[in-house]
């Protein structure tokens, strides 16, 4: 065989490699289930034993002061200037457009009745449908009249669940198009290495009802059992555009192990919606974990979009940052959710100003802080072929660093970044963003409201909503709940806070955020309008 002919052969063997190794990006298997567990009766007065409070991590920072003035905010961005910096930063205080301040606080609270179960940090989710707000946080259920904002409900895991082990990590969600409610929350035995994903189907639009309940191993990939457990899940709903009442929920999780809590590798479960709401006694759905990439060797913390429109077959779209910081960030779309053979595609890479792991966030009073953790996707919305994401990052004002979060705004027809920009002011920590477009008509539109937490060594963390036109004008901050001082150091926030579009009314949105509490932290409920 002449070289000609061996040189050609290689290069097709080269070829077909290359494919292979393109291709073969995650592991995945179709999983039978047969129907989970069934609950004890409800006791709306049900209060579980109090269990000891998780904390984490202390470190010190250094004290900054606020701006006088939005004049002193000026002459200072005008000394940023190396490159490498993010320099559309905006000030808190001074709105850049009329209608971005157009924000009216209808009504704000705190959970009611404490359940007492209270793990740190709060971690609430919040979803609104036709008569009920319901609100969840690691310390349980509570469940308000949307009207009048009275409690009607409130109950604790165990008791929901029917369960003993730690639960955390809670996630709500209303589906409009088939009026149903979604639960979703992890839990973790560190005795018998067990870890359990419960999910919650409501049977009507009343989620004081009956339910349907699924346990799923948290650390089984595919048939297979593993020791790792899964931690912080997202959820998501899908609908098809041809027929908005089929779709699929996505479950995606961080496993890690039992040993020394070091992180695998993320996993995601597909499910069809039709069988979830049917309360099938066997269930099957789709498991994909370890995922391989050719653009980014850190695959952590896959988050799946809320979706707020249909998409073409149902199909589900994920963002991931680099949780350690970086220059790019990772678009992935699940194609096929509902046929025999559903596929995730990694869509592109994409270039964005640098962004890298924030310091720990001071405390009024307290020489604990508040650990932001790392660099990880905190929301990520979908609504008519664009992608919104937000996330915290370090900056530093010229005194030092501290946290600012970011908003992208991505194309999810070509993958191309159309705007980035930033928000946080000197000697403040804005953190732990969660957005959603305003709703005009039957479309989404640009502006975006955002719900954070801000914190600085003068305050006690406290959450505020700002508007932002979705390109580089911002409106002024709004305070929805002041912190107070709790009663023993907190070292945790977050770790996300959630906001809502009322499906029933496009100006009403709802807002759930953990700031600084009496007994460590509170939980705060707001009820935002958006004047016209």
């Amino acid at each position: 065989m002449n070289t000609k002919k061996l040189l050609v052969i290689s290069f097709l063997l080269c070829c077909i490699f290359s494919f292979n190794s393109f291709a073969q990006r995650y592991n995945k298997q179709k999983v039978t289930l047969s129907m989970g567990i069934e609950p004890i009766a409800v006791n709306l007065d049900y209060l579980p034993p109090p269990v000891p409070i998780v904390e984490r991590g202390i470190e010190e920072t250094k004290e900054m002061g606020p701006f006088k003035s939005y004049e002193e905010f000026e002459l200072e961005q005008k000394k940023l200037v190396t490159p490498k910096q993010f320099i559309n930063i905006h000030f808190s205080d001074k709105a850049e457009i009329e209608y971005l301040s157009n924000i009216s606080i209808n009504a704000s609270f705190k959970e009611n009745s404490r359940i007492k179960l209270t793990l740190e940090p709060g971690d609430p989710s919040i979803a609104v449908g036709k008569e009920q707000v319901v609100m969840l946080n690691n310390d349980g259920i509570y469940i308000y009249n949307k009207y009048n904002n009275n409690l009607i409900y409130k109950n604790s895991y165990r008791n929901f669940f029917n369960s003993d082990m730690l639960i955390f990590d809670p996630i709500v969600m209303y589906d409009y198009e088939n009026e149903r409610w979604i639960f979703t929350i992890v839990a973790r035995d560190d005795i018998y290495n067990q870890s359990f994903l419960y999910i919650a189907i409501s049977k009507t639009d009343n989620p004081t009802g009956e339910w349907y309940y699924y346990v799923i191993d948290g650390g089984q990939d595919g048939i297979k059992r593993t020791k790792y457990w899964a931690d912080r899940p997202y959820l998501s709903i899908s609908s098809d555009n041809k027929n908005k009442k089929k779709g699929a929920i996505v479950i995606t999780s961080n496993q890690y192990d039992f040993v020394y809590y070091y992180y695998q590798y993320c996993k995601v479960r597909l499910f069809n919606k039709e069988d979830l709401y049917s309360g099938k006694p066997l269930l099957e759905y789709w498991d994909f974990w370890r995922f391989q990439s050719n653009l980014t060797s850190d695959i952590f913390n896959l988050a799946p979009a809320t979706q707020l429109t249909p998409t073409p077959d149902a199909n589900v779209y994920f963002f991931q940052t680099n949780a350690s910081g970086g220059n790019r960030v990772f678009l992935w779309r699940l194609n096929n959710p509902l046929s025999d053979s559903p596929e995730m595609e990694e869509i592109r890479s994409i270039n964005v100003t640098n962004y890298s792991v924030p310091p720990y966030c001071p405390v009024k009073e307290q020489k604990k802080q508040v650990n932001i953790f790392d660099c990880r996707v905190l929301n990520v919305v979908y609504a008519d072929n664009i992608l919104y994401a937000a996330y915290n990052t370090k900056y530093d004002w010229g005194e030092g660093n501290n946290c600012i979060f970011r908003v992208l705004k991505i194309s999810t027809i070509n993958g191309e970044l159309i705007s980035e920009s930033g928000y946080g002011a000197k000697g403040y920590w804005y953190m732990f963003p969660c957005i959603m477009p305003l709703k005009d008509g039957n479309r989404f539109s640009d502006t975006l409201l955002i719900g954070f937490v801000r914190g600085a060594d003068f305050l006690y963390p406290e959450s505020r909503v700002v508007l932002y036109d979705g390109s580089s004008k911002w409106g002024k901050s709004v305070l929805v709940s002041e912190g107070v001082k709790p009663k023993q150091p907190m070292g945790r926030l977050g770790d996300y806070n959630s906001i809502i579009v009322d499906p029933y009314n496009s100006r009403s949105y709802w807002f759930a955020s953990c700031i600084a509490g009496s007994d460590l932290w509170s939980t705060n409920i707001a009820n935002i309008e958006i004047i016209k």
